[in-house]
């Protein structure tokens, strides 16, 4: 016998055959998962009912969801024989155990086992194991997309929305619409996104930085979200970070924080599900001597810097005729994806593609981005790449558009 996806009406069920204890034992005795990912036949199972057991809750959510459907076809049955309810107890305790359940919401591809068909399944990814630890955060610490918001990359309509869950078309990932009014620290906040259960998928995580940064619509004034898209947007996120000494905090405004680490600090949580594995083994960037293109959002940067104010530092990517020109300053969403998470200390970026990258002064080095406050017109954002940090010169006291600070200019994919 051999299990299939089950079909619901929004595609294959995302969380497959699941379950846990003698149960999920005894299934990988008897079953093969159909495998989308080239692990030992042995782990193909092991591995798909690990995936959705969300540290022992998996067993309990059986459970209940079978208790939940035995009362409903009870009271479907008023009248008679009290032995068939405990009849029917047995498969649906059964269906319970082995999935999440199926919604009529949008969902993004999952490149995870049998939770997705071969065309759904990472294109990028050359690590079988990364294809199926996509629920895994450390994974997504990169932009493997266009940045939302890049010029030319503005879809008629980013966001598919529905009850539960929004999904974003440029991105593919998914995101918990509503956010709770409950503050969470970011060890709590981790094991909530694991516990979710929510438009049919229970493989929810938190959000990386990158992916927090790509909500941001920055012509808004706060909160800086599509209203429609994330009601209830006020107020600062939890994101995800592998670094404890870099635990980081995503404000409604568009600044990212990086707490203090003997500070609490809790704030709202935003789950995400899906996304795009990059290729671990492969480049990152198309590198000439002054260029380099990121071959995953499109963008191509110089790879020198040079230091100007605000209006100098458009009137010189303006003015570049490298490679036919058509740079301009970046919009500081479109500067976040330099930044490297993956780097082991500062500066975050990497510096094989971006040598000769300057010093910090005062523990700082700060880049200009185009993008102004939407409140403040004589208020610019930068990005910190000391730090990671991103802050606006009008709630600073040391900078102003007339500083002298960084530049790398930028040219949209062509």
């Amino acid at each position: 016998m051999r299990i299939e996806p089950r079909l619901g009406p929004s595609g294959p069920d995302k969380c497959g055959p699941l379950g846990g204890g003698r149960v999920a034992r005894w299934l990988s005795t008897r079953y093969r998962a159909p495998s989308a990912c080239a692990r030992p036949p042995q782990d193909r199972l092991s591995g798909a009912l690990d995936r959705c057991s969300n540290t022992g809750n998996r067993m309990r959510r059986g459970f209940a969801y079978a208790s939940t459907l035995m009362v409903s076809m009870n009271e479907k049955n008023v009248g008679q024989r009290r032995g068939r309810g405990r009849g029917v107890f047995a498969p649906l305790l059964f269906l319970g155990i082995l999935g999440c359940g199926n919604t009529s919401e949008v969902s993004s591809p999952k490149g995870c086992e049998e939770s997705c068909s071969p065309s759904d399944r990472p294109s990028s990814s050359t690590s079988a194991e990364n294809e199926c630890l996509s629920f895994d955060p450390s994974l997504f610490q990169m932009a493997a997309w266009p940045m939302p918001g890049s010029a030319g990359e503005e879809p008629s309509a980013q966001y598919r929305v529905g009850a539960e869950v929004t999904q974003d078309q440029v991105t593919g990932l998914d995101w918990q619409r509503q956010v709770l009014p409950v503050q969470r620290s970011d060890e709590d906040a981790a094991d909530y996104c694991a516990q979710l259960m929510l438009g049919g998928h229970c493989d929810w995580r938190l959000p990386t930085r990158v992916e927090g940064i790509s909500l941001l619509d920055l012509g808004r004034s706060p909160p800086s979200f599509d209203p429609a898209a994330f009601p209830q947007a006020d107020g600062g996120l939890v994101l995800w970070s592998g670094n404890s000494e870099r635990l980081f905090r995503l404000g409604s405004d568009g600044s990212l924080r990086v707490r203090p680490t003997n500070i609490s600090s809790p704030a709202s949580v935003r789950c995400v599900r899906g996304g795009r594995v990059p290729d671990g083994g492969g480049a990152r960037y198309a590198l000439t001597p002054e260029l380099a293109t990121d071959l995953y959002t499109g963008l191509t940067w110089t790879r020198a810097t040079s230091d100007h104010t605000y209006v100098d530092a458009a009137s010189m990517c303006a003015g570049l005729q490298l490679d036919d020109g058509g740079f301009r300053v970046p919009n500081l969403k479109e500067l976040h994806t330099l930044i490297s998470d993956l780097q082991s200390e500062s500066p975050w970026i990497d510096q094989d593609a971006f040598p000769d990258f300057p010093a910090a002064v005062s523990g700082h080095i700060h880049f200009w981005t185009s993008s102004l406050e939407a409140a403040a017109s004589n208020s610019a954002w930068m990005l910190d790449f000391a730090t990671g940090t991103a802050e606006a010169t009008g709630v600073t006291a040391t900078f102003t558009l007339q500083s002298a600070l960084h530049v790398r200019c930028v040219r949209s994919r062509t």
